[in-house]
């Protein structure tokens, strides 16, 4: 009887999924630097989970926090480092930011002011306005918070709702975000990843 060999298991390689990741960008407010910075992302397929643009400390500058869907961080900030018109790029780890969302609710009142009303008050939701029969809700607070205010109002004859991603202030190493004037890597805090387009080498920056 001829003996067979066995054939060995093929290898699977399995690519880590994406995570999400918050970062933020600042930049000079110059015609067509925020179309730059989004196109930059567009063509390289990262999900974007939220964007949010504003105004910044500095005259001149915005601030844009994105929330992305990638693999590898790292090749993010220095993608997003290398367009011209962007200060400085920072991603955010948990605990090193404060983080704020908002989100607006329209429901009916429906006989149900003092349940509405009970579910604000448990939220951190305020009532804003009453018109029509309908009530409009207001909350800002931490992402969580907002998503359980969100589940909480569902069950409301909902008419309207708005939300927007978060916007972001860091704790900590409030001095990462420098201008392009000043030289050398900037600290980094615990968890989170910075650089500014001073801090690439000659190699780097070229690329």
């Amino acid at each position: 009887m001829t003996e067979t060999t066995p054939l060995a298991a093929p290898i699977v390689r399995v690519r880590p999924a994406p995570r999400k990741h918050t970062i933020v960008v600042q930049l000079h407010d110059r015609p067509g630097a925020l179309y730059r910075a989004v196109g930059l992302i567009r063509r390289r397929d990262w999900n974007v989970a939220s964007l949010v643009v504003g105004a910044s400390e500095r005259p001149g500058t915005s601030r844009m926090v994105l929330v992305v869907e990638a693999v590898d961080v790292h090749q993010v900030l220095q993608q997003l480092t290398r367009l011209v018109d962007v200060v400085s790029v920072a991603e955010i780890g948990r605990g090193d930011a404060l983080v704020r969302e908002t989100a607006l609710a329209v429901v009916e009142e429906d006989g149900n002011v003092a349940e509405v009303e009970r579910v604000a008050s448990e939220t951190g939701a305020r009532i804003t306005d009453r018109a029509h029969s309908r009530l409009l809700l207001e909350i800002t607070s931490s992402p969580s918070k907002v998503d359980a205010f969100v589940e909480a109002v569902r069950k409301f004859d909902l008419k309207q709702l708005a939300r927007t991603g978060p916007i972001v202030i860091r704790e900590s190493d409030p001095d990462s975000i420098t201008d392009d004037h000043h030289a050398g890597a900037q600290p980094q805090s615990a968890g989170s990843h910075s650089l500014n387009s001073s801090a690439l080498t000659p190699q780097e920056s070229a690329r």
